[in-house]
């Protein structure tokens, strides 16, 4: 008796034992547990399926400024840190009960000092020993540097386009931006069944003018022509471009070859009003501007787009042959594309 008294004595002092090490090797996962949970440097919390903060990092303290984990536990997490989405099919805790799975979302939330501060918010599901969804747990990443070098990154994209958009001596469009102009406004003209018109200039001996005056002297001219004749351009819907070397075109969409006309007439008398002197040009003491001018239907589909250019440049070549400074127009009415007969003005004056 006394012998199964000693064994019962020894295997009861060994299960206390056990427990005692269990208990302590409990406290110490707890303890480690909770300094890495603290570590954590995002903010953290554990909710219930009720909604309530059953544990909470320090991070996440301080994005609430509080103090105390006993402020916010057994506390409503929409009553802690409230947000537009709650009570909503987008809370986090019903979209997990729904996918039963991780869920992120990016969510604005105002916490003092700090203002509306942007979040990386992730949603994971908690689930108990029958594998039950007993809860979620939330990790809040502070996202505005990412945000500011995505603003950052997104305008330095910008500048890149329009840089790439833009002739970098006159600041006009440049020849790509041109090219699609003229392509969508024909493919649209031709369905709404409207004339779209274009002129193309050129500077009259511009190369005598760089040659004689050089060319710094020569791209100050070419700024200068090309603000003379964006000024002269009024309407958003049309398009100045820097068509190459001393040329510049204008796009006008929904114009007949009249409105073209008038308007080429205008660009030619305010570069003659600038009287920048070219002593070197064979037309006048100042600089001048040959123009011509092409309207067509884009509905007409024996044209292209390439053929209005082909037939501003057939125009712009006849205002050469013809003594320059001055404008002549092409237009297609009923019959064949005609040359110059309708408008031909200028002959070496303003």
């Amino acid at each position: 008796m006394e012998e199964e008294n000693r064994q019962l004595t020894e295997l009861f002092e060994d299960a206390i034992s056990r427990t005692n090490t269990l208990t302590l090797e409990v406290e110490i996962a707890r303890i480690e547990f909770e300094q890495i949970f603290n570590s954590v440097g995002d903010a953290t919390w554990v909710i219930n399926e009720h909604f309530g903060v059953i544990r909470i990092n320090r991070a996440f303290l301080d994005l609430l400024g509080l103090k105390t984990k006993e402020e916010a536990l057994a506390r409503k997490c929409h009553d802690l840190l409230p947000s537009p989405i709650c009570g909503t099919p987008q809370c986090p805790m019903e979209q997990v009960r729904r996918k039963k799975q991780r869920v992120e979302m990016e969510v604005v939330r105002s916490c003092p000092p700090k203002g509306a501060v942007p979040y990386l918010l992730t949603a994971m599901p908690l689930f108990g020993l029958a594998g039950e969804l007993v809860g979620i747990v939330e990790q809040f990443k502070d996202i505005t540097e990412i945000k500011r070098y995505q603003e950052e990154l997104e305008r330095a994209n910008r500048e890149l386009e329009q840089l790439a958009a833009v002739d970098a001596l006159t600041r006009l469009a440049n020849r790509r931006v041109f090219d699609e102009k003229l392509l969508y406004e024909w493919r649209r003209l031709k369905r709404e069944k409207k004339p779209f018109t274009m002129i193309l200039s050129d500077i009259d001996f511009f190369k005598k003018y760089n040659d004689h005056y050089g060319h710094l002297m020569g791209d100050e001219c070419l700024k200068e022509v090309a603000r003379e004749i964006q000024q002269c351009v009024r309407r958003p819907s049309d398009l100045v471009a820097r068509y190459g070397g001393e040329e510049f075109a204008v796009l006008l969409p929904d114009t007949p070859f009249e409105g073209g006309y008038l308007l080429a007439e205008r660009i030619r008398r305010a570069v003659w009003d600038m009287n920048r002197a070219h002593v070197c040009s064979e037309v006048s003491d100042r600089v001048t501007l040959s123009l011509g001018v092409a309207t067509m239907f884009p509905e007409d589909l024996s044209k292209s787009p390439e053929d209005l250019v082909q037939a501003a440049d057939t125009a712009l070549y006849a205002s050469k042959r013809e003594g320059r400074n001055r404008v002549t127009c092409f237009s297609q009415g009923d019959g064949p594309l005609s040359v110059g007969g309708r408008f031909v003005s200028g002959s070496g004056k303003g």
